[in-house]
């Protein structure tokens, strides 16, 4: 399930991503960042099929893909335990703040992918 959230700083991850790159949550979610323009960010998430998108958002049932807009310091939640924000944006990088419980993996693509990791779904 995915929702808006308002969500504290205490013990994030902080990713750095640039437009195109993603980043993987519990092997099962990516979160791809599409587009970033002047301090708005386009994210496109990908998960299981029990992934849930909120209210005013783009949802492509076939795919199976979120199309979430978000501002700097804006959040959202997937599922019961992770939250994620937008923490600061520059040029065409974005900072994502992750909080998840200590044992959900996440990894910037590229390095999951060195791992040797499949996507579990999708």
């Amino acid at each position: 399930m995915l929702s808006l959230f308002s969500v504290g700083g205490a013990g994030m991850l902080i990713l750095s991503r640039k437009e195109g790159e993603s980043i993987v949550i519990a092997k099962t979610i990516t979160i791809k960042v599409t587009k970033v323009d002047g301090g708005v960010v386009t994210l496109e998430i990908a998960g299981p099929d029990d992934l849930v998108a909120p209210c005013q958002t783009y949802y492509d049932k076939r795919l199976n893909i979120i199309r979430l807009t978000l501002r700097l310091d804006r959040n959202f939640t997937l599922g019961d335990s992770i939250h994620v924000r937008i923490c600061g944006v520059c040029g065409n990088q974005v900072r994502l703040g992750i909080d998840a419980p200590n044992d959900v993996p996440i990894d910037r693509k590229e390095i999951y992918d060195k791992k040797g990791g499949a996507m579990k779904n999708p």
